[in-house]
């Protein structure tokens, strides 16, 4: 058995927050950009890691992972950053086995190669955040135990013919050891079979399972030990130092030079060292990082530009002018403005394909935890959406893949008993439409009951008894908070808080989410997004002196009403009859306390807007038009006001607030 306590020193990894503290300094950018492209490698590794799962015979995905790993090793030690570099090290020894053909892609190897990735990320962060995890030192010792056990696994596996002749031999080797210490019964226990059996080499008995370090160096590959091993991980001295990972002056032959690091850097990204082959008269594309501040500025200013030029066209001044060529001139400068506007925004558009394949990651993980079959499929994932929007619609999307694995998808024996396949399906998928983004969950499980539902929100107080409510509508109660229908909490999910969040995560994106579902079929979750946070189409309205816009997405009709269809109800106000239905009727006046607003509703104009399937009506003087706008954040005085989502500046130069549909409609359950 190997003593953990010699191997367990979480100060070796002191180092990697010591360098993360320094990022600060001369060798900031290119930690930076060591950080930056190690993420990108580790992201594309998951969708190899992905691919073979589906297919263990893609030598292409073998080479490409392998890439990724020897990549990452190379510029960690050129920078000195020997517990990335090193533990890199393990990870691709043990992918270079399987690129070889001395070790076939298996689930065991998937799982720790998994893993490592895992650990690698949490190295970069380290490094990033300069704050280190008490168990990274552990769980890194740890998976380096199983890499290397999982070679020698195979070394061992090598010298045999099969299991029967390995069984015979480690018999033959235990008699020859009775029969000796039959014979001299002071000597040491150590057998000496390897002399009795001419070309085999013989177990020693330290080896506990393949499980476990095998404290022999017989069985560990001659290459181990090769001049151009960068760490001597093996495991006869695995437990005298596995420190060793972050001290390279405690390893021996190791007479590599900084130049030679550098050298061997440099040919990582040579085109020949990668394997690609640039056709003649390809387009190579070259790109910049720009830090995403710059960007934020960029479109900020941009969006002043074209603010500015709105309010030039709509002067007084200019408009008195009525020359043809000043018209012309301002014809060229709105299209140039708004060419620039789309170039900046552009900037700001990232595809989704990386956070879709976490989701696939993530369906992997959970399948195998509710121990069910399940095949993940995505597409449109080269869908480009806004930065932000990237990077907030991860949680709603894993709260969704969770309900889909742990409440949708059945287990194999029950899909069986109705018919099913035994492999359950899970589909992610993103597409334009109607000017914005949807994406969609979908899953062939045994979808949703309505009177299940039904009666859960009943229980819980969410709706009142006798409340007659459509299938849709009963569907949609799961984003109210705290609501599960599930009969047990497990590690997945039943906890009953995932829905609710989604909804408010989604909605502070100014989007929209909503869900289908048909008992026994499965159940889809579609999430409606803007391309965009920066610039919204909206509708603007007056109320008084006073100017709101709201956004086109959320407006489903305006008139101007009849008295007749406007009742008062005792405890909730006023309401609207719209299509046999009564709808909550909000004034924006008496809401936002605006003086010189219209109070005779006939002669007001009623906007009608939908959140999440739920409608309401806001009463406003005046409808001045549509146009785009550049979203301003509120101040800290007007943050956390119902039913604004922040302010634009308008071409006359008046401040407009946005008003949030969601916000106001959920104002009529205060």
């Amino acid at each position: 058995m190997v003593d953990r306590t010699l191997i367990s020193k979480p100060e070796t990894f002191d180092m990697l927050r010591i360098i993360g503290n320094s990022m600060g300094g001369s060798n900031a950018e290119f930690l930076e950009e060591f950080v930056n492209e190690a993420n990108e490698h580790l992201d594309a590794a998951e969708g190899h890691l992905l691919s073979l799962d589906r297919d263990p015979e893609d030598f292409e995905a073998v080479n490409a992972l392998f890439r990724a790993f020897h990549t990452i090793k190379g510029v960690a030690g050129f920078l000195d950053i020997d517990p990335v570099k090193n533990f890199s090290h393990e990870a691709e020894n043990l992918l270079d086995r399987v690129r070889q053909g001395e070790i076939p892609f298996s689930p065991a190897i998937s799982d720790v190669t998994f893993a490592s990735v895992d650990i690698l990320k949490a190295m970069i962060d380290a490094i990033r955040t300069g704050m280190v995890r008490d168990t990274l030192a552990e769980e890194s010792i740890e998976m380096a135990l199983r890499i290397i056990a999982i070679i020698d696994e195979s070394a061992e596996k090598m010298l045999f013919d099969n299991r029967a002749d390995m069984k015979a031999h480690e018999e033959s080797g235990q008699s020859a050891k009775n029969a000796e210490t039959s014979e001299e019964s002071d000597a040491p226990e150590e057998s000496e079979g390897a002399e009795n059996s001419p070309g085999l080499i013989t177990l020693s008995d330290t080896v506990v399972s393949t499980d476990e370090l095998v404290s022999t160096d017989e069985l560990v590959s001659p290459d181990r030990f090769s001049p151009d091993s960068e760490m001597e991980l093996s495991p006869v001295n695995a437990a005298n130092g596995l420190e060793a990972m972050g001290s390279p002056e405690n390893r021996a032959g190791r007479p590599e030079s900084k130049a030679a690091e550098k050298k061997e850097v440099d040919a990582l990204f040579s085109a020949q060292a990668m394997n690609v082959s640039m056709p003649s008269g390809s387009n190579f594309r070259e790109t910049v990082r720009v830090d995403s501040l710059r960007l934020d500025r960029l479109v900020d200013t941009v969006g002043e530009l074209v603010i500015a030029e709105s309010m030039v066209i709509q002067a007084d001044e200019i408009k008195a002018l009525a020359s043809a060529d000043v018209n012309r001139y301002l014809g060229l400068l709105d299209k140039i403005t708004r060419e620039l506007q789309e170039i900046a925004t552009s900037l700001r558009m990232f595809p989704v394909k990386p956070t879709f394949q976490k989701m696939a990651r993530l369906v992997r993980d959970l399948a195998r935890k509710a121990d069910k079959q399940i095949d993940f499929t995505m597409s449109g994932e080269d869908i480009e959406l806004d930065k932000t929007v990237v990077e907030r619609i991860g949680d709603p999307l894993v709260h969704m893949i969770r309900n889909s694995v742990d409440h949708g998808i059945e287990s194999a024996a029950e899909r069986l008993a109705s018919g099913k396949p035994s492999t359950g399906s899970v589909h992610l998928e993103a597409y334009q439409k109607e000017g914005g983004i949807f994406i969609e969950v979908r899953d062939d499980g045994k979808g949703l009951q309505p009177s299940r539902i039904l009666r859960k929100a009943i229980e819980r107080g969410i709706v009142s008894e006798g409340t007659v409510l459509s299938d849709r509508e009963i569907l949609r109660l799961i984003f109210e908070p705290g609501f599960s229908t599930a009969e047990t909490i497990t590690e997945v999910s039943g906890r009953g808080v995932g829905m609710d969040v989604v909804r408010r995560n989604i909605e502070e994106l100014r989007g929209k989410v909503d869900i289908d579902s048909v008992p026994g079929q499965g159940c889809t979750f579609i999430i409606r997004l803007p391309l965009t946070l920066a610039i919204i189409d909206g509708m603007v309205l007056k109320v008084g002196e006073e100017r709101y816009v709201i956004p086109t997405l959320s407006v489903l009709t305006l008139f101007r009403p009849k008295l007749s269809d406007i009742e008062s109800v005792v405890g909730r106000g006023e309401l609207l009859k719209l299509q046999g239905e009564l709808i909550p009727l909000h004034r924006l006046s008496r809401l936002y306390r605006v003086s010189d607003a219209i109070e005779e509703l006939e002669n007001a104009i009623v906007v009608v807007i939908d959140s999440d399937g739920r409608r309401a009506g806001i009463v406003v003087d005046q409808l001045l038009g549509q146009q785009q706008v550049v979203i301003k954040t509120l101040g800290e005085a007007m943050q956390g006001i119902p039913g604004l989502s922040g302010a634009a500046i308008m071409p006359d130069g008046r401040v407009g607030l946005i008003l949030d549909a969601g916000g106001i409609v959920r104002l009529a359950t205060v």
